[in-house]
């Protein structure tokens, strides 16, 4: 079934696109949904006991996996798109070859539903969670449990795994946040925040965030390294259900009982755009590979599959360069309306030959720190003389996000307690909101990524040689490390 569907825009004055979507109807509320890796493909799973595999493009069913006894709650795809779990209410896991080339194996030992299930980065494991109360770890080639979680009182109801496959976040009903070791089985740490149940958990793609999802109507955003919070997302008033972080990392898909998808900037926390099509619930979603669409999956029983930005703007002749001054477009990417400098980013990205000079103009990999004068300024901070102490802390403030990195490693080691204060005053200084200079500068990066030619690879490895930690030389280096995973992939 084929359906165009407009996605309503946040700001109705300035439409980020005109495109539409491709509906997938099943039989019975849809509670899971994804992505294929290739992006051409989809899976959906419901109360209809049945997963369903659909072209992502024409909406036309592909296959039917059947075989559970009750409905199905959760689904799982392996990295290479091979091995497809299921988890239903009948207690059971369910591993089907997607290739058809094996038969369906069944996993058994939950004692109720199963509901989340996620692989390891490797396809050798398999993790799921249950309203038995217990996460349980399984080795997919035998199907024999390896580990399992337990002392969740009032049991786990969502979780994901970190991108290395090393730590599971967890919520849970007791409104918390949880961060468990997979390998020793050990909690890390655990996150307050949320004023209810805690619903939908995601890891952003370079592990260093944490997104949940609340039945408080909450999105909140969390630093995997402190357990901090970053920041709340308010765009949903009847319970957030889901959430989704695109293949990059810079946007954050939201559902919920309130039947909206909304996206968001994570830089800036901006909300993107709103669509409000479905007529019920959204637990699922999942961003397409190229980050271009998302999967939707709603208890009225459709899976909606979003060109959520439309198509890209095409350069024009020089008689009309897409109307606005390219330094226009430069000053807008410090815009703290997130359409804004989306738009702006945008029509950027049609102009190479604008655009790269401002790039190149403007953006300078973050210079390093003399590590002997670093190793003096950290010395200083327990120098006996107040004025001594004054001096060191003034000037690794001055230093910016360069000294984020080097201050937590620090604190590692023996520090001495007035030391240890002024250090964390300074982190707690630098984990503010992004400037508007930051955000520039983070989505000139995405710029960049866009424009993908010679010039603009040759700039993103300059700039990931810089200070280790800041955002510039991260982001490019993310950036990097992605697109060589991409190539390796095609070959």
């Amino acid at each position: 079934m084929l359906v165009w569907v407009p996605l309503a825009h946040a700001d109705e004055a300035a439409p980020l696109h005109a495109g539409g979507a491709v509906r997938l109807k099943h039989k019975d509320m849809v509670i899971g949904a994804l992505f294929a890796p290739d992006g051409k493909t989809v899976f959906t799973a419901g109360w209809d006991k049945a997963v369903r595999q659909w072209d992502a493009r024409t909406g036309k069913e592909a296959r039917v996996f059947t075989g559970h006894a009750d409905a199905v709650f959760g689904i799982a795809l392996s990295a290479d798109g091979r091995w497809l779990a299921s988890g239903s209410a009948d207690k059971t896991i369910r591993l089907w070859d997607t290739s058809g080339a094996a038969d369906t194996r069944v996993f058994e030992g939950h004692e109720a539903g199963v509901t989340r299930l996620a692989f390891t980065p490797d396809g050798k494991t398999l993790v799921s969670s249950s309203y038995d109360r217990t996460l349980r770890v399984w080795d997919v080639a035998s199907g024999t449990e390896r580990r399992r979680f337990g002392g969740q009182e009032k049991g786990f109801t969502s979780f994901a795994l970190s991108p290395d496959g090393a730590t599971i976040a967890t919520g849970a009903a007791d409104h918390s946040l949880r961060l468990l070791d997979l390998a020793r089985g050990e909690e890390i740490r655990r996150c307050a925040g949320h004023r209810q149940s805690v619903v939908g958990v995601a890891y952003s793609p370079d592990g260093r965030c944490i997104a949940t999802a609340s039945e408080d109507n909450g999105v909140h955003l969390w630093n995997t390294s402190t357990g901090k919070q970053i920041r709340a997302l308010h765009g949903h008033d009847n319970g957030a259900w889901a959430v989704a972080f695109s293949p990059d990392g810079r946007l954050l898909a939201s559902g919920g009982r309130d039947k909206r998808v909304c996206v968001w900037e994570v830089a800036s926390g901006g909300l993107l755009c709103r669509g409000a099509d479905h007529a019920d619930g959204v637990p699922a979603l999942d961003f397409s590979p190229d980050g271009r669409r998302l999967l939707s999956g709603s208890q009225d029983t459709m899976a909606v599959v979003w060109d959520w930005e439309g198509p890209r703007p095409m350069a024009r002749t020089s008689a009309g360069l897409l109307a606005a001054p390219t330094e226009s477009l430069w000053f807008d990417l410090a815009s703290t309306d997130a359409v804004r400098a989306r738009q702006a980013l945008r029509r950027l990205s049609a102009l190479p030959d604008q655009a790269l000079p401002l790039v190149r103009t403007h953006l300078r990999p973050v210079e390093k720190i003399d590590a002997a004068r670093l190793d003096q300024l950290l010395a200083d901070l327990d120098a006996d003389r107040f004025a001594v102490r004054q001096r060191a802390t003034a000037e690794l403030r001055a230093l910016g996000e360069a000294v984020e990195l080097p201050l937590r490693r620090h604190l590692q080691g023996t520090v001495a307690p007035d030391a240890r204060q002024r250090i964390g005053r300074l982190l707690e200084a630098l984990e503010g909101d992004l400037s508007a200079e930051q955000l520039r500068l983070v989505r000139a990066i995405e710029l960049l990524e866009r424009l993908d030619n010679a010039e603009a690879r040759s700039l993103l490895t300059k700039l990931s040689q810089g200070a280790a930690g800041t955002h510039i030389t991260e982001e490019a280096r993310f950036v990097l490390a992605r697109r060589a995973r991409t190539e390796a992939a095609k070959r």
